[in-house]
């Protein structure tokens, strides 16, 4: 897939993006084809979404939430239940949440045997100790009522049998709502086959961010994203005044080379998908009207 610019387009509060990472996921195997089965789970995840849109009045922080956990609940997506196992065969998570009003940031990793990890970062937004990982995080979400459940499928079972690490994947979900109020949610279950310990960069700002002028998650392969410190710099650019077409632009500039996709939001409604290669599963929800889409000739064609 030929991203060679990064182009933003404008649509009018409130606003949702949301995507089902790059690759996107290792069943495409990156693959040009669009096949229906992939569109089809994301054309139904955004209708839910635009349902919540319309009826609730919602804020940026539940929509942004509400999405990841639609992706995370389903199995084709590597986060929730049906994330990829680590070498052991374990399923650990990693997911966060940041607030761009408030500027708070929560996060978990490694969590081991819960399905929503989303659910466990909404609660610890309102904490003095935020960030948790592995036992801790379990623990938290334990006496905070949230019922653990085994994100273990078959399908990833049988891949890990296999030795198969698979392709990149992640979701995110950022959020635009009528006061111009942004929040951004990533949830991953990693790369597959990792050693145990490893951290994810969705755990991170570097992989998730938002602030008072933009929201983005990022996909791909954390490391990659964690070098660049991908979405804290395309946002701190645009704090400085620059738009979110050249913030991205210039954050992607000199890693060309890297492996990694992002979807942002500014204040002013536009919005943005962009990759360094591959495909990146997205749609956009309006109040109004729904985008569905795998790669950079699908952004291409929208017009509002």
């Amino acid at each position: 897939m030929n991203w060679s610019q990064a182009q933003s387009k404008y649509f009018s509060a409130p606003l949702v993006l949301i995507h089902s990472g790059l690759g996107p996921g290792d069943t495409l195997q990156h693959k040009a084809g669009k096949p229906d089965w992939y569109l089809s789970r994301l054309e139904e995840i955004a209708k839910k979404i635009q349902k919540k849109l319309r009826d609730q009045n919602p804020s940026t922080l539940d929509l942004s939430l509400y999405g990841v956990e639609q992706l995370e609940n389903e199995a084709i997506f590597n986060a929730g239940y049906g994330a990829k196992l680590q070498s052991d065969g374990q399923a650990r998570l990693s997911c966060s949440l940041m607030d761009g009003e408030t500027q708070r940031f929560s996060s978990l990793s490694n969590l081991e045997g819960f399905q929503h990890p989303s659910k466990i970062v909404q609660k610890l937004l309102d904490e003095r100790d935020r960030n948790l990982s592995g036992e801790g995080a379990a623990l938290y979400a334990l006496e905070k009522g949230i019922e653990p459940a085994s994100p273990i499928t078959e399908a990833r079972l049988e891949e890990w049998k296999n030795k198969k690490a698979g392709q990149t994947g992640t979701v995110g979900c950022v959020a635009l709502d009528s006061r111009s109020h942004l929040a951004a949610c990533t949830s991953t279950g990693g790369r597959g086959m990792e050693r145990i310990g490893r951290v994810s960069d969705s755990c991170t700002p570097a992989g998730n961010f938002a602030n008072p002028w933009g929201a983005v998650s990022a996909t791909g392969i954390g490391e990659d994203i964690l070098d660049a410190g991908l979405a804290a710099a395309i946002l701190s650019r645009l704090e400085d005044r620059m738009s979110l077409q050249e913030s991205v632009s210039r954050a992607f500039l000199r890693h060309q080379n890297k492996h990694f996709g992002i979807i942002g939001l500014d204040r002013e409604g536009n919005a943005i998908v962009h990759a360094t290669q591959g495909t990146l599963g997205f749609a956009i929800i309006t109040p109004e009207k729904t985008y569905i889409g795998l790669d950079s000739e699908d952004w291409g064609k929208i017009s509002i």
